[in-house]
C-alpha cells in the first residue's frame, strides 16, 4: 500500500504544480514518473523480489485506471503516467 501511495503522491505533486491544475493550461499535459526515481531497488537486478512487488502495486494502479504504464521487455516499467480522467478517484 505504501508503494501505491508513494507513486500517486508523486504524480499528484507534479499535477498540482502544473498549469493544468491552475486552469491556465493551453495544451494537454501529462504527468509521469520513472519507477526507479521513487524506488532505487527497482532497477537493481539483485533485488528481484522488490522488482516483483513494485510491479504488482503498479499493475493494481493500472487496473484501477489511475495510471497508464509503458513497459519494456521482461515486464520492466519504464514510465508511469497519471490518468487525468481519474483524478478525482485518485484523490
Amino acid at each position: 500500500m505504501d508503494t501505491q501511495k508513494k507513486i500517486l503522491n508523486s504524480l499528484i505533486d507534479k499535477f498540482e504544480k502544473s498549469k493544468t491544475f491552475n486552469g491556465k493550461n493551453k495544451v494537454n499535459q501529462s504527468f509521469s514518473i520513472q519507477p526507479e526515481r521513487l524506488f532505487l531497488k527497482y532497477s537493481d537486478e539483485s533485488e528481484y523480489e522488490a522488482f516483483l512487488s513494485i510491479n504488482q502495486e503498479i499493475r493494481y494502479l493500472e487496473n484501477e485506471g489511475f495510471v497508464s504504464v509503458n513497459r519494456k521487455k521482461n515486464d520492466y516499467v519504464s514510465l508511469i503516467t497519471l490518468n487525468i480522467a481519474s483524478i478525482s478517484a485518485v484523490y
